[in-house]
């Protein structure tokens, strides 16, 4: 029988695959978080400097990128919250002010000579 590539003598074919699908999640998910870690060009991504999340992802194995895509979407998720929170507060503030506008136009238009 001729010898095909490297042989681990005792490890089941089924073990051997799911390990490589998990190197390859792993790679995966790595290449992912990195390059949402790149194109975010903030110092500060997700509470902790952008140098230290790249030592993460990389030396984390499968937990470091997992650990960054989650914390990073729930940051962004916040940041539009709060976007969205002062854009409503803009608004108001902007329509309670054209209110008493009209209010006092209306109170000077009744009390003319």
């Amino acid at each position: 029988m001729p010898h095909t590539g490297v042989d681990l003598p005792g490890i089941p074919l089924v073990v051997m695959i799911i390990i490589g699908v998990l190197a390859l999640v792993q790679l995966v998910l790595m290449i992912w978080a990195l390059a949402r870690l790149i194109r975010d060009k903030r110092y500060r991504v997700a509470g902790l400097p952008r140098l230290v999340w790249g030592v993460i992802i990389v030396l984390g194995e499968l937990i470091g990128p997992v650990m960054f895509l989650i914390m990073h979407y729930r940051e962004l998720h916040d940041l539009a919250a709060q976007e969205h929170f002062a854009r409503m507060n803009a608004s108001n503030a902007s329509s309670q002010r054209s209110e008493s506008r009209d209010a006092s136009s209306v109170i000077e238009n009744l009390y003319e000579d």
